[in-house]
């Protein structure tokens, strides 16, 4: 690869990175909304449009803060649920300006890259035991998962 295929390599990369994160934070958001449905059956729909709303719009330290407040964390867990707000939080705010050094040289661009692909497997892993324990706290609370689905489908069109 030419040097500027690297650079836009890392680039896609992270892009890659910062969508994992976004992934982990809309399935947070479905995790409280799946916590609310257990909590309280009775909940109005139009309800959970709302929450959805209000949820969709905070921070993912707020959206862990409010986890916090509906179950109890084991301290190890709550360690990694902060490790990936705080990789997140860098990855938004400061990846550019604290790698600009290594964005002078392809070796330096390679580095990123790897570093990025780390990031981006990491965030893939917090989607997938977030939507582990949201799809749990769905069957608890007795939502058909096929339902549920075809209601996510139905959103996202």
């Amino acid at each position: 690869m030419d040097d500027e295929e690297i650079r836009k390599e890392m680039f896609a990369w992270y892009g890659a990175a910062m969508y994992a994160a976004q992934l982990f934070e809309v399935e947070l958001v479905t995790l409280l909304l799946a916590l609310k449905r257990l909590r309280d059956p009775a909940t109005n729909p139009s309800e959970y449009d709302d929450l959805d709303t209000l949820l969709s719009r905070k921070t993912l330290g707020a959206l862990l803060k409010e986890l916090e407040k509906h179950c109890t964390l084991e301290p190890e867990f709550k360690d990694l649920l902060t490790s990936y707000r705080d990789q997140r939080n860098f990855l938004a705010h400061e990846f550019f300006y604290t790698q600009a050094s290594d964005m002078s040289s392809r070796e330096g661009f390679e580095k990123l890259t790897l570093e990025l692909q780390g990031l981006e497997s990491q965030f893939r892993v917090a989607d997938q035991i977030t939507m582990k324990m949201s799809e749990n706290i769905r069957k608890a609370s007795g939502v058909n998962e096929k339902e549920f689905q075809a209601y996510v489908e139905s959103q996202l069109k």
